[in-house]
């Protein structure tokens, strides 16, 4: 079952064997032996495909995405889509903390994992904020 989900996944992606493996540091044989059931990945490299082809690791089993891992997802690129407009760290840090915190109100959900990870961010955000308000400050400059 894998090994069919993977060949789909990967044609359904446009990636061909040969690029897979070269993003994965590892052998076109690899992936070929991977997607004919001949042999299994580790963990290592379950979750390096998951991430290469934008799937969570129940996806490549078979299951389907949690409503966090679709979160997750749109999180991750709405992020590439703000260093597209390149944005300052300090103002993709806000808006992803924004989002955070709306994924927290919709989901109600969450693992301890994604709420820590969330939790750190907004953290991060404060920490930034404060830094960027002493600034000024000891520029001489009026704070925000």
């Amino acid at each position: 079952m894998f090994h069919a989900i993977l060949r789909g996944l990967r044609k359904e992606k446009g990636i061909t064997q040969q690029t897979l493996a070269d993003e994965m540091n590892l052998s076109v044989d690899t992936v070929r032996r991977w997607e004919s059931g001949k042999s299994k990945p580790n963990y290592e490299e379950i979750l390096n495909l998951s991430e290469k082809l934008d799937v969570s690791t129940d996806v490549l089993f078979g299951g389907e995405e949690s409503k966090n891992e679709q979160i997750s997802k749109e999180l991750s690129n709405t992020l590439k889509l703000l260093h597209s407009y390149q944005l300052s760290s300090l103002d993709i840090i806000i808006i992803v903390a924004m989002l955070a915190k709306m994924a927290i109100e919709q989901t109600h959900a969450l693992s301890a994992g994604d709420y820590d990870i969330l939790r750190i961010l907004l953290d991060r955000t404060n920490e930034a904020l404060q830094e960027k308000r002493a600034q000024p400050a000891n520029t001489g400059q009026q704070s925000i």
